[in-house]
């Protein structure tokens, strides 16, 4: 995907990393609307969700849908793990969606970050951290389905 910025870059999107609580799903949920986005979506990206899994069902929550699990390695803090799954895909053609303050490093470092305020909310090292603030995963997922939305919030 490739989105031209008026008066500013071109950026060139290979990949979606998405975290999975409280940003993809809701209680632990995806919702119906959000599932045929990603899969209109993954025509054009490659989706990939991080997550520790706190409620215990990411597995079962995305199965059949074309993205990657990729579940947090123990051991270190998961804005650090977050990170080191950024870096292995490409910051330089990642786009990330998160609301958590284990968000903030990738959405910082991302090839464009974007900040879901949703029921949930979200940290303010997250809002910080993010080009765009949206308030819905529908409204995230939306940016990459209408490109011109984006260039209308980030060029100069």
């Amino acid at each position: 995907m490739r989105i031209e910025i008026s008066g500013s870059q071109t950026l060139v999107i290979e990949n979606l990393l998405l975290d999975f609580n409280g940003t993809l799903a809701q209680n632990g949920k995806i919702s119906d609307k959000v599932r045929q986005i990603i899969i209109e979506l993954s025509e054009n990206l490659k989706l990939c969700v991080a997550t520790a899994d706190t409620r215990g069902n990411a597995s079962t929550e995305c199965s059949g849908l074309p993205l990657e699990l990729l579940e947090l390695p123990g051991g270190m803090p998961e804005d650090e793990a977050k990170l080191k799954l950024l870096e292995k895909l490409g910051k330089d053609r990642t786009a990330v969606v998160g609301n958590g303050r284990n968000d903030a490093l990738t959405l910082a470092d991302a090839t464009l970050g974007i900040c879901v305020l949703g029921e949930e909310g979200a940290h303010k090292r997250a809002v910080a951290a993010a080009q765009v603030l949206v308030h819905s995963i529908e409204d995230a997922l939306g940016l990459f389905v209408d490109t011109n939305r984006l260039v209308a919030t980030l060029r100069y």
